[in-house]
């Protein structure tokens, strides 16, 4: 689904795209062949699609979460963001 939304700039369910998948994950079974693969269905959750991006630049290592507990004082951050 990632693949298809950064590359086509087409947008569908899961189960739409699994025609692609199988196609990219066997492509010496269909090397020299004349392939038709149906790409189908818009219906997705906004939150599942954010979750579905976020998930794929990971697995990239396109993309990192940091978390920091800092406290509350003038400096706290500039201080951390300084640290090498």
């Amino acid at each position: 689904m990632l693949l298809l939304l950064e590359i086509e700039k087409v947008l569908v369910e899961g189960a739409g795209a699994v025609s692609l998948a199988a196609l990219l994950s066997h492509k010496d079974d269909f090397h020299g062949k004349r392939v038709l693969s149906i790409l189908s269905g818009g219906n997705i959750d906004v939150n599942a699609l954010g979750r579905i991006i976020t998930r794929g630049l990971g697995v990239d290592s396109r993309i990192t979460r940091l978390q920091l507990r800092l406290q509350d004082r003038p400096g706290t951050l500039m201080a951390a963001l300084n640290t090498a």
